[in-house]
């Protein structure tokens, strides 16, 4: 039996990724933005996971290069099995981008911080 094993290294990003999934962060933005992206099989709430993602390992780089970002990276890991770096490409992002300022982003932020204190225990 020829089993090969390798590790990869997922330094700060894994524990981003992980406190937006403890906090429900894209499940919570889900629910405010439904996705209107008919061309796009992510969530806005995703997409802003990938770019928070993105921001912390990558910063001061375009949106057309957040799908290079994570093409070396166990995306997997951080995102979904079922999603491939290149679905991260600038036209999903844009869209997306869209969709938060004209929400508002001060409107979201509003409504996230609550809901985080509470799961968090935060008075």
């Amino acid at each position: 039996m020829d089993t090969t094993y390798h590790s990869t290294s997922l330094g700060h990003l894994g524990l981003v990724s992980g406190m937006i999934d403890e906090l429900g962060l894209v499940e919570e933005i889900d629910k405010l933005l439904p996705s209107s992206l008919k061309t796009c099989q992510l969530s806005i709430g995703f997409i802003c996971k990938s770019l928070i993602i993105n921001g912390l390992g990558f910063s001061q780089r375009t949106l057309y290069m957040v799908s290079s970002f994570f093409s070396d990276k166990s995306i997997s890991l951080f995102l979904s099995p079922d999603v491939e770096a290149i679905q991260l490409n600038d036209s999903v992002l844009g869209r997306a981008l869209d969709s938060l300022h004209e929400y508002g982003c001060t409107e979201l932020f509003s409504q996230l911080s609550p809901l985080i204190c509470q799961k968090e225990d935060l008075s």
